[in-house]
């Protein structure tokens, strides 16, 4: 069987203005914490390659990140990350890893936190989100076991206790899965790795579903060609999706998994260049099927879906070329406040959705004391692309409505896609 448990110790460009922002306005937010959040996030480094990862934390209140790298009885790396409110902090993790995928565990401050990892090298480039642990279904869609396509797929689990996962997975073919993932053990304080490449070869699009039967686990999927590699986590079902389509000239694939063994009916509506349009899609999905979106039938100018299911679903995006192998879960929830840590360098750029009636004005303030901010408005039904960058650990975007927030980052060694943490709804 193939699986490994390692050991680990650690379309528009807005027009924007720039302001000042003082220190003190970083430090009354008027967004307070969400007791319900986990504290503990975990992030996949995929390393080798002469990768780099940057670990980006950010978070609302003020407090300590400590990032750990102790599974299994040996301390390789234990940092701690002093963080003002409104503010971030960045670490660099290559020295603390080896040369195959691993996991970071972070202990945020108290709810209203994020944190995503950025791994770059001469030839690839990837970008995710860190992970809540579920002690129930998450999922992972749209990823590939085709000709010269490598799949992992990376349990993590940090705590004390051993936990038992079953790992479902649906193809083009339908429910398509194999013995070898009816009931993984995933040691305490360890990760495991699962070769899918080898389980389930040649498939050309794959959904993942993990059910914990036994304790919590934090999972993603790492999917790599000869030059590109892109890191896909597992998220909670919802019922509702926005996830963005970026324009890097290779047609976007959205994936839409039902979970909790149930089919679903659901709807599509666009956002982008003309505004909203409801309801260019609609149909149903079997239980045990994925559906890949038509493209052909969403409007041009196009640069997000929401997707709407009757049931427990799963929906993201990934985008494939000689070029670029970059991937997402879409965003379950509309926020007026989001924390987005990760979008650094010269080719970041923050994606905003205005799903609403009216016009929205957005503000994008970096999350370093003093920085200046920029201001855009995006219009009713659409989205604006605001070009961010430079060595900062993220950005807090607020805006006068709900909207949806995603980000890239790009250079000449690949795309990285991912969305942004929603930490306050404008009813809220």
């Amino acid at each position: 069987m193939a699986r490994r448990a390692s050991v680990i110790a650690v379309t528009i460009l807005a027009a924007v203005m720039w302001t000042q922002v003082p220190d003190s306005s970083t430090r009354g937010l008027g967004i307070g914490p969400d007791r319900a959040q986990p504290s503990n996030v975990a992030c996949p480094v995929p390393t080798g390659r002469e990768a780099s990862s940057t670990l980006d934390v950010a978070t609302i209140l003020p407090g300590d990140a400590s990032v750990f790298a102790s599974f299994g009885g040996s301390s390789v790396a234990e940092e701690s990350l002093v963080i003002g409110a409104g503010l971030g902090a960045s670490l660099d993790l290559s020295a603390a890893v080896g040369s195959s995928t691993v996991a970071v565990v972070i202990d945020l401050p108290e709810g209203g936190a994020g944190a995503a990892i950025v791994t770059e090298s001469d030839v690839v480039l990837t970008a995710a989100n860190c992970t809540f642990a579920v002690p129930g279904e998450t999922a992972i869609v749209g990823v590939s076991t085709a000709a010269d396509e490598s799949l992992d797929l990376v349990l993590a689990n940090p705590y004390s206790n051993d936990a038992v996962v079953e790992v479902r997975t649906v193809s083009e073919a339908g429910a398509d899965s194999a013995s070898e993932l009816e009931s993984v053990l995933v040691p305490a304080r360890s990760v495991t790795t699962i070769d899918l490449a080898q389980i389930l070869p040649l498939r050309n699009r794959l959904s993942i579903r993990i059910l914990v039967e036994r304790g919590v686990v934090h999972a993603a999927a790492v999917q790599s060609s000869a030059n590109e590699r892109m890191v896909v986590e597992a998220v909670e079902p919802a019922r509702a999706w926005i996830v963005p389509l970026p324009a890097t000239g290779t047609l976007p694939i959205v994936t839409l998994l039902p979970t909790a063994g149930v089919g679903v009916d659901y709807s599509v509506d666009s956002f982008g260049d003309g505004g909203s349009q409801t309801d260019v899609l609609v149909g149903s999905v079997a239980a045990d099927e994925q559906l890949i979106i038509d493209m052909s039938s969403i409007p041009e100018g196009a640069t997000a879906l929401r997707v709407s299911t009757s049931g427990p679903s799963v929906v993201g995006v990934v985008i494939e070329s000689e070029t670029i192998r970059a991937g997402s879960p879409g965003a379950a929830r509309l926020a007026s406040a989001w924390l987005v840590p990760g979008s650094r360098g010269d080719g970041a750029v923050l994606r905003v959705v205005n799903p609403s009636d009216g016009t929205v004005d957005v503000q994008v303030s970096p999350l370093v004391a003093g920085a200046q901010a920029q201001s855009a408005s995006v219009a009713a039904g659409a989205s604006v692309n605001i070009p961010v960058g430079g060595p900062v650990p993220g950005y807090l975007v607020r805006a006068d409505a709900d909207v949806h927030v995603s980000w890239s980052v790009a250079d000449e060694s690949g795309f990285g896609l991912s969305v942004g943490w929603p930490v306050l709804s404008s009813g809220e």
